[in-house]
């Protein structure tokens, strides 16, 4: 909850998604969905933390650029939100744990920042959020010619899962 916590103060602030400034905030969450605030465990866990950190740094730059390109092409946020949340997923992943439940979190900020409804888990949609999500997970590596043919079919799908299962209910009225 400390991550969603979170992610509505970088939407109260209008902080966009993949800016110069929103980078960090995109590696908090990470440790939000972990650690929550509690300075005992962030403390206990600092090592992980700083491999993860390590990891992060080097694997962000490509999709910081990619959502950039893409939006001054005026790509649909809910095609952005989607092919970030795959490619969160996919080969190499973004951190070294929590990528199904950060990169949910970084998707729904696109899509909430652009104006449309988030996507909240729930008991009816988890298992068409998780099948395809572990599938694209397993992918060693998307340069391989299985993972490079398979994962376009993901990008279109969890396209159309995304339209389909955000929900205006979960949108404070203003």
């Amino acid at each position: 909850m400390s991550a969603y916590s979170y992610l509505d103060t970088l939407l109260s602030q209008q902080i966009p998604p993949f800016s110069s400034i929103s980078i960090e905030h995109m590696l908090r969450l990470n440790e939000r969905v972990h650690y929550g605030i509690d300075q005992h465990l962030l403390t206990e866990y600092a090592t992980a933390r700083e491999a993860t950190a390590e990891k992060f740094y080097q694997h962000i730059e490509p999709l910081q650029q990619w959502y950039e390109r893409h939006t001054k092409r005026d790509d649909h946020p809910l095609k952005l939100a989607a092919e970030i949340y795959v490619s969160i997923l996919g080969y190499p992943q973004l951190y070294i744990e929590g990528n199904h439940r950060t990169g949910s979190l970084i998707a729904n900020w696109i899509t909430v920042y652009h104006g449309f409804p988030p996507f909240v888990l729930s008991r009816d949609n988890a298992i068409a959020y998780f099948v395809p999500s572990a599938e694209i997970k397993s992918f060693v590596d998307k340069s391989i010619w299985r993972g490079g043919t398979r994962l376009p079919k993901y990008r279109k799908s969890f396209l159309t899962f995304w339209e389909h299962h955000i929900d205006s209910r979960y949108l404070l009225q203003t």
